[in-house]
């Protein structure tokens, strides 16, 4: 029985369709779900990385549609040369297009693949960042201060926010793998960016110092006072030397709480501190 080199055209076109519609349709359905279970309705504050959390969550979803597509055109693949080379009815021109049809899907399904497994990758080197700091200045409020995690302001996401009556420090967590080709694990900071082995970065200490201006405009706008925010860059894994002193405090976390003395003095009432936490407990 020879199979038309059309009827196997239309099922190469057409299958990956099916699975895209039945993909699509499990996704509408998981939308109607809850966005947060019981539990996560009954803190009255937010776990560490857990916006972090929830984007893993997301990324292995999309890692799985994206392997059950890449899987389904990869078998079709194979059976329709195993039928074309069977049958020998087949025309040249109906062998050419499927063959760039199916590559270019299987490419291009590869191509997304290798993107969404390297964004997974950065997100759960940082979410194990994140909850290892956030066990380092957890016992910080056995000595008196308020430490609150995974605020969103904004357009923006503070990793941690500590604070007490010396003032308000806003910290942020980056996680920098050191190549094997560099042995060294030291990083300089000479006021205005960071130098690796590998070469400079000054990324994380502008976001930290954009976290501390939108947390200090936010006490503003809601308890009407101004009050100064302190940036710490928390570097795990690395050795910081500094070359002066710059607005940003960069520092091992294992280096806390010493590092909250990089800054002068805001001290704050405890009506300000009661004011901050309400604030900082309505944004968790």
């Amino acid at each position: 029985m020879t199979i038309p080199p059309q009827f196997i055209l239309c099922i190469v076109l057409f299958g990956p369709g099916i699975i895209a519609c039945y993909v699509f349709f499990k996704k509408i359905q998981r939308n109607r779900l809850p966005a947060k279970d019981s539990i996560d309705q009954d803190l009255s504050f937010q776990l560490p990385a857990h916006s972090s959390y929830l984007k893993i969550e997301s990324l292995h979803e999309a890692v799985t549609d994206k392997i059950t597509f890449l899987v389904f055109p990869t078998i079709i693949h194979a059976v329709v040369f195993y039928l074309l080379f069977e049958n020998n009815g087949a025309d040249e021109w109906t062998f050419i297009i499927l063959f760039v049809v199916e590559s270019a899907i299987i490419a291009l399904l590869g191509f997304q693949l290798w993107r969404l497994l390297k964004e997974l990758k950065c997100y759960q080197l940082g979410y194990r960042a994140e909850v290892f700091v956030s066990q380092l200045i957890q016992p910080l409020t056995l000595m008196g201060y308020r430490v609150h995690h995974d605020i969103e302001i904004k357009d923006c996401k503070v990793d941690h926010v500590i604070v007490s009556e010396s003032g308000v420090f806003c910290l942020k967590t980056s996680t920098f793998e050191n190549p094997k080709e560099h042995q060294s694990s030291e990083v300089e900071y000479d006021e205005s960016s960071l130098i690796f082995p590998w070469g400079n970065d000054s990324s994380g200490l502008k976001q930290v110092q954009d976290n501390a201006s939108n947390l200090s405009n936010l006490f503003k706008e809601v308890i009407g006072e101004t009050i100064p925010v302190h940036p710490i860059l928390l570097l795990p894994d690395w050795k910081v030397k500094r070359k002066g002193k710059g607005p940003v405090n960069v520092i091992n976390p294992k280096d806390l709480p010493g590092g909250l003395f990089y800054f002068p003095d805001s001290p704050l009432s405890d009506e300000q501190v009661e004011d901050i936490e309400l604030v900082l407990l309505g944004k968790s």
